[in-house]
């Protein structure tokens, strides 16, 4: 005889899947939630930058350096601030 699944084995496969599916929405809810009550703080990178830049300095002998607090600046990496500066700032 062939394999003909009855009624009963169809809605178990069916069950199983529905609760992979609802496991897997739980899961991306509670993602989306801890994303946004903890990842999405504004300011709290700049201020780790912050912070971890006045360690280094400290544990490295180096001078102080000012803090930058401007949005568009502390998008571009520091290695590449002085690069963009002279950039612009070039009258040739």
């Amino acid at each position: 005889m062939t394999n003909i699944k009855t009624n009963y084995e169809n809605k178990q496969s069916y069950g199983s899947i529905g609760l992979a599916l609802l496991v897997m929405g739980l899961s991306l809810s509670a993602i989306a939630i801890v994303y946004l009550s903890f990842g999405h703080i504004p300011g709290y990178a700049s201020k780790v930058m912050e912070l971890q830049q006045k360690r280094l300095r400290q544990q490295y002998g180096l001078p102080a350096e000012q803090i930058v607090t401007d949005p568009k600046i502390l998008q571009i990496p520091p290695s590449l601030r002085n690069l963009q500066s002279s950039y612009y700032n070039d009258t040739n």
